[in-house]
């Protein structure tokens, strides 16, 4: 199993981002894909069309989402969730996600890091600066 950081920096305040990350319909819009995501600990989520589904372990409203993660990924073990956490913290251009996926199949660790910038960070830097 693969571990791995990611920090990057969000044109809005930290409530903004942890809204778009756990509201379904901002969710949706940012990723372009159906979203079944809560605000509510120990729920479960879909994301991306059912491609991502979890838990949520710990909110904190504007500062941490921690979350089992699982993709419907062929070949990942059935019974196996990573685990995420986005720390969200004031930037002076808005706000920082400190980001860390521990527990990854290392199979899965290279395109699951790129797939955070690709399908996350960049979709959210323009949901920003669109609006």
């Amino acid at each position: 199993m693969k571990s791995f950081t990611q920090e990057i920096i969000i044109n809005a305040t930290p409530e903004r981002v942890y809204n778009a990350l756990v509201n379904p319909v901002e969710h949706s819009d940012f990723t372009g894909g159906h979203a079944e995501n809560t605000d509510s600990m120990d729920e479960d989520f879909s994301i991306y069309d059912g491609y991502i589904n979890g838990k949520n372990l710990n909110l904190v409203p504007g500062k941490c989402i921690h979350q089992t993660w699982q993709a419907a990924e062929e070949g990942w073990p059935e019974d196996h969730y990573s685990e995420v956490k986005y720390e969200l913290e004031i930037d002076p251009h808005g706000t920082l996600i400190k980001f860390t996926h521990n527990n990854v199949p290392d199979e899965y660790a290279d395109d699951i890091y790129n797939g955070w910038k690709e399908h996350y960070w960049e979709p959210l830097q323009a949901y920003f600066i669109n609006e």
